[in-house]
C-alpha cells in the first residue's frame, strides 16, 4: 500500500535557474517526507540534461517520464543541481509538474514573464532571446539547418466579443493560428475601461500577459467595461497579431459606427455586426440610451369580472392579463367593504398588501396573470350592479358576468352593447297586440280582457303550442255554427275526430303551462353573447380605467309563481266554462252521422197498348 505521505510526500520550496546563452543551470531546494522522485522543472525534449548531482553526490537514480526529469531523493532536505543544454528554439517555456513556490530567475540574454515581483511563478515562464543570433554564430544550436528557425513567429487571433445590456461587459479569446508546439507569450492591451474580472489573468498598465503553452490552442478571460458615451476600437500598426471585434448590443442602446465598415456572418444566427481590421485601421462607437416616450408601461390585454350574487354577500372575483415593459406597483381600486379572499400571481398566491380601497400588487417585465378575489357583504335587491372596480390604467377584451340565483326572477339587464337582451317583454306586447286583435274579430270566442289573460300564460309554452290553444277555441265556434250540420256525413264525422283529438291536445298544452308557472322556472327567452338565465355576460373591446358595470333587475320567483297561481285559477274556471260550450257543440246535430246508402230506383210498370 503506498504511503499516507503521498501525494503530497515532497515539496520544491525553492529553485534557481540561470541562462548563459544555451547554457542552463537550475539548482531546486527538495524537501521530502520520505524517499520518494521528484519531478525537476522544465519539460523535455526543451532542453536536455547533462549533469545532475543530489546535495554534491554524482550517483542519483534519474527517469524520464511524463515529459519531465524525475530525480530519486532520500527522506529530509536535499539540494539538486543540474546542468543542461537548451534546444535550437527561439520562444521556449519552463513549466512545471511540481510547480516550486518561489524562482528565482538569471538570464541577462532573454526576457522571461510569469514570474510575478515576490517570486511566486505562474503555471508557466515564457522566456523570449534578446538578440536573434546571426547566421554566422558559432553556436551550434542556432545553426539554419536545425528544425525549429528562430525567425517564425507564432501567429494568434484575438476575437473580442463586446455585449452591450444592463450590464456591458467583453469576452475575448486568442487563439492560436500557427502550428503548436511551441509557446507564445503576448502583452495584449485591453480596451479603454476593460477590468478584467477572470482569475489567474496578470494585468499591468493596461496590458494582459498571454501565454500559451506549447500544446495550448487558446486563452480567454472575460472583463467589465464601464459604461461610457463613446468606445473607441483601434489597432496598433507593430501588432504583430489578428484582430476580429464583435457587437453585441441590447435595444436599450443606440449605436452609431463611424470608421471601418462591419460585415455580417451569413452563417450566424444573429446578424450583428463584425470586424477584421488590418493594424492601424480602428472603428468608434457612439452610445446613446433611446428617448423614452411618455406612456403607460402596463397594459392590460384581457379583463374577466365575474360576480355571484347571493342573499347576504357577493362574491367577485376579477383575472387580468397583463404586459408590463418595466417592474413597477399595481393599484387595483375595490369596491368599498371589499374583503380580499385570494390574490395569485401567475398562479403563486402572493401576500395582500391593501392601502385603503386600493390593492397594490407588485409586477415584474414581461407577460403575467393576475387573480383577485373578494366578498361584500350586501343584500340582494331589485337591482344588482357589478362593484366599481378602477385601474390605474386603460383595459381591453373586458367580460363581465353575473350570476343570478335560481331563485330570482329576472326582469331586465343593461349594461355593454354586447350583452344579454331580456326578450320576454317584447313578446309580451306583441302578444298582447295579437289578443287585442283576436278579441275584436266578430267570430271570437272570448272577450278581449279574456284573450289577454290567456295569451299571457300562452307565452311559457312553445308559439305552435299556443296557436294549437287559440285554434281549438275557434273550432268550437265553427262546430256551433248552423252550416255544419249540411256537411256530408263522412266529413261531419272526420271533423269530429279531429274536433276531439285537438281538443285533447289544448288540454295538454294548458295543463303544460300552469305546470311551468307553478313548478318551473320562468321563460324570459334571455338571448345574446351566450347568456342564459343563470348567468349574463356582457363584452366590451375598450375600457377606460373604470372597469364596466352592468345592471341586473330581478326579484324573487315567488312573486312569478303567485301570479301564475292567480292565472291559474282563472284558467280552471274558464276551462270549465269552455269545455262545456264545447260539449255541447260537440252534440249539436248528433256526435255521429249515419253513412247514407243509395235505394235502387222500381222498375216502371210495362205499357199495354190499348185494344
Amino acid at each position: 500500500a503506498p504511503s499516507e505521505a503521498y501525494p503530497n510526500a515532497a515539496d520544491i520550496p525553492a529553485a534557481t535557474l540561470k541562462l548563459a546563452g544555451r547554457r542552463l543551470s537550475m539548482e531546486v531546494e527538495v524537501h521530502a517526507a520520505l524517499r520518494t522522485a521528484v519531478p525537476l522543472p522544465g519539460r523535455l525534449p526543451v532542453w536536455s540534461p547533462l549533469a545532475v548531482q543530489v546535495d554534491d553526490q554524482p550517483g542519483v537514480a534519474l527517469r524520464r517520464d511524463d515529459g519531465f526529469l524525475w530525480v530519486v531523493v532520500p527522506e529530509g532536505v536535499h539540494r539538486v543541481r543540474v546542468e543542461g543544454l537548451l534546444a535550437a528554439t527561439g520562444d521556449w517555456e519552463w513549466t512545471f509538474l511540481l510547480k516550486p513556490r518561489r524562482v528565482t530567475v538569471e538570464a541577462p540574454d532573454w526576457t522571461f514573464s510569469g514570474v510575478r515581483a515576490d517570486g511566486v511563478p505562474d503555471p508557466q515562464v515564457f522566456f523570449t532571446p534578446r538578440q536573434r543570433a546571426a547566421p554566422g554564430n558559432a553556436d551550434p544550436a542556432a545553426s539554419p539547418d536545425s528544425y525549429e528557425r528562430q525567425e517564425l513567429n507564432p501567429i494568434v487571433a484575438v476575437d473580442r466579443r463586446l455585449e452591450l445590456g444592463l450590464i456591458w461587459q467583453v469576452r475575448t479569446t486568442v487563439r492560436r493560428l500557427s502550428p503548436s508546439g511551441k509557446a507564445v507569450s503576448l502583452k495584449l492591451p485591453l480596451l479603454p475601461g476593460e477590468n478584467v474580472i477572470s482569475a489567474n489573468a496578470v494585468v499591468r498598465d493596461g496590458f494582459i500577459e498571454v501565454r500559451l503553452g506549447a500544446q495550448d490552442a487558446e486563452f480567454q478571460w472575460e472583463g467589465g467595461l464601464t459604461v461610457t458615451n463613446q468606445i473607441t476600437l483601434a489597432t496598433r500598426p507593430a501588432d504583430a497579431w489578428v484582430e476580429h471585434w464583435h457587437l453585441v448590443a441590447s435595444p436599450v442602446w443606440n449605436v452609431t459606427l463611424s470608421g471601418l465598415a462591419p460585415v455580417f456572418e451569413p452563417e450566424a444566427a444573429e446578424l450583428i455586426p463584425v470586424w477584421n481590421p488590418w493594424p492601424g485601421e480602428s472603428v468608434a462607437l457612439q452610445i446613446s440610451r433611446p428617448e423614452a416616450i411618455a406612456g403607460a408601461t402596463v397594459t392590460v390585454s384581457r379583463a374577466s369580472h365575474e360576480v355571484s350574487l347571493g342573499k347576504r354577500q357577493r362574491t367577485s372575483r376579477l383575472e387580468l392579463l397583463l404586459r408590463c415593459s418595466l417592474g413597477e406597483d399595481f393599484a387595483v381600486e375595490l369596491p368599498a367593504g371589499a374583503e380580499v379572499t385570494e390574490l395569485t400571481h401567475s398562479g403563486r398566491p402572493i401576500p395582500v398588501r391593501l392601502e385603503g380601497r386600493k390593492l397594490v400588487v407588485p409586477l415584474r417585465p414581461g407577460e403575467q396573470s393576475l387573480a383577485i378575489a373578494w366578498k361584500v357583504p350586501e343584500p340582494l335587491g331589485l337591482r344588482a350592479a357589478a362593484g366599481e372596480i378602477r385601474l390605474p390604467v386603460d383595459s381591453a377584451n373586458i367580460h363581465t358576468q353575473i350570476t343570478v340565483p335560481d331563485d330570482r326572477w329576472i326582469l331586465g339587464a343593461a349594461g355593454p352593447l354586447r350583452g344579454p337582451a331580456v326578450r320576454f317583454w317584447g313578446i309580451l306586447i306583441c302578444s298582447l297586440l295579437a289578443a287585442v286583435a283576436l278579441g275584436r274579430l266578430r267570430s271570437s270566442p272570448l272577450r278581449v280582457w279574456e284573450w289577454m289573460l290567456l295569451v299571457i300564460g300562452l307565452t311559457q309554452v312553445p308559439l305552435a303550442a299556443g296557436l294549437v290553444v287559440v285554434g281549438w277555441l275557434f273550432l268550437l265556434v265553427g262546430r256551433a255554427h248552423p252550416g255544419f250540420q249540411r256537411l256530408d256525413p263522412r266529413i261531419y264525422n272526420l271533423s269530429q275526430g279531429v274536433l276531439v283529438l285537438v281538443t285533447l291536445i289544448a288540454v295538454v298544452v294548458l295543463l303544460v303551462a300552469v305546470g311551468e308557472g307553478l313548478l318551473g322556472s320562468p321563460e324570459m327567452f334571455i338571448r345574446g353573447n351566450g347568456s342564459t338565465r343563470a348567468a349574463l355576460r356582457w363584452y366590451l373591446d375598450r375600457s377606460g380605467a373604470l372597469l364596466p358595470r352592468p345592471v341586473c333587475y330581478s326579484i324573487s320567483i315567488w312573486w312569478f309563481r303567485f301570479l301564475m297561481l292567480l292565472w291559474a285559477l282563472w284558467l280552471a274556471s274558464s276551462l270549465i266554462r269552455w269545455l262545456q260550450t264545447a260539449w255541447r257543440s260537440f252534440g249539436m246535430g248528433g256526435y255521429l252521422q249515419p253513412m247514407r246508402t243509395q235505394k235502387p230506383q222500381p222498375a216502371p210498370p210495362p205499357v199495354v197498348p190499348a185494344q
